[in-house]
């Protein structure tokens, strides 16, 4: 969770399981303007749209396999990715709105939540990356630059 004079961001973890299952995980998450209470989406922040959701993705595939499925950071991760349904796992870093709609504004910069099964079989639960400010600076809008400056 993170706060400023002009925006208020979480984004936490819950818990509710379901009989026989272990497929209860998933996220809390908003990112609302203050004083108004307006909901920021992930288009919000940045001047072009398209050209930031591309971005945050490719910070994410980096982040989750360091450029190679074979190098991942999560074990869990990696050996979802890598595994007979690897490309299914991997749909879920994909550049599209659905895929990237849970996230914060926090002072390391932008903060990405995963749901349980996204990007990996759910016993490997939730998954979050953080991307930093100064990577996306030059795509932010000038709101998003300024919501993330007041953070940092």
């Amino acid at each position: 969770m993170s706060a400023s004079s002009a925006v208020l961001s979480v984004l936490i973890p819950t818990v509710s399981l379901y009989p026989s299952g272990n497929d209860g995980d998933n996220w809390v998450s908003a990112t609302i303007l203050v004083p108004s209470a307006k909901t920021v989406t992930m288009a919000y922040l940045f001047s072009n749209p398209s050209q930031g959701l591309n971005a945050v993705a490719d910070a994410a595939r980096t982040h989750f396999l360091a450029r190679t499925p074979f190098l991942a950071t999560d074990s869990c991760v990696r050996e979802a990715i890598t595994g007979q349904w690897g490309d299914v796992w991997l749909a879920g870093l994909n550049p599209t709105a659905e895929n990237y709609k849970v996230f914060a504004v926090t002072p390391d910069g932008l903060t990405i939540g995963f749901s349980q099964g996204q990007i990996s079989e759910s016993a490997c639960g939730l998954q979050t990356a953080t991307i930093c400010g100064s990577q996306l600076q030059p795509l932010l809008s000038v709101e998003g630059k300024q919501l993330i400056g007041r953070l940092q």
